[in-house]
């Protein structure tokens, strides 16, 4: 069966829900103990998912969606101006992590969408950052912390895409499985994305 970008957003809340007992990110009730940061994208279709999935409402934790597009932040807003449980954070998501903003303090849940396909340079220089901000964040709570990285296939090579796999490896510490790489087409079908979900602390 051919996987969807919904498909992966459901997979991650019941990876969450699966090891509860190993992490402290949900609460006792099943729902989130951090927040949930990612890209709003479009209408916020993970933090409807939250909600649906009853992850949402919390007292402890919040989505929080970031855009670089004032117009995408204030759609939400407006969809969800009757529901409290997120922060719309204007701003490029690289950079808020690099330099530690105060908006991300309580983040539990990191999703890094990258339409940089994975052989760029840029993917490489942004890597060590992101998994800095992983490493910070469970030392600095110790509730275990997950990390979904998912790039952009586009223009790659079997090498290529090797080649990349290896990178997040050697920044994570260990070998990653070949089964926690999941590939799925984009909405157009035109290119594919590869996703794998690191767990620290758990």
């Amino acid at each position: 069966m051919t996987l969807s970008k919904h498909d992966t957003r459901l997979q991650t809340i019941r990876l969450l829900q699966h090891t509860a007992g190993q992490h402290a990110l949900l609460d006792r009730a099943g729902r989130l103990a951090c927040d949930w940061v990612e890209l709003a994208g479009d209408r916020a279709p993970t933090y409807q998912l939250l909600l649906d999935e009853r992850l949402l409402p919390s007292e402890h934790g919040r989505f929080i969606g970031v855009d670089v597009d004032r117009r995408v932040l204030e759609t939400c807003r407006v969809k969800y101006a009757t529901r409290a449980y997120a922060s719309w954070l204007e701003g490029d998501l690289v950079p808020l992590v690099v330099h530690g903003a105060p908006e991300l303090a309580n983040a539990g849940v990191l999703v890094f969408d990258s339409w940089q396909a994975a052989r760029g340079a840029e993917i490489a220089d942004i890597l060590p950052h992101l998994f800095d901000f992983a490493r910070r964040q469970h030392a600095r709570a110790g509730a275990g912390f997950l990390f979904v990285l998912n790039v952009c296939l586009r223009g790659v090579g079997d090498k290529e895409a090797r080649r990349y796999r290896e990178q997040v490896e050697t920044h994570f510490g260990c070998t990653i499985p070949s089964a926690a790489w999941e590939s799925y087409p984009t909405a157009s079908g035109k290119n594919k994305m590869l996703l794998t979900r690191l767990r620290f602390g758990f």
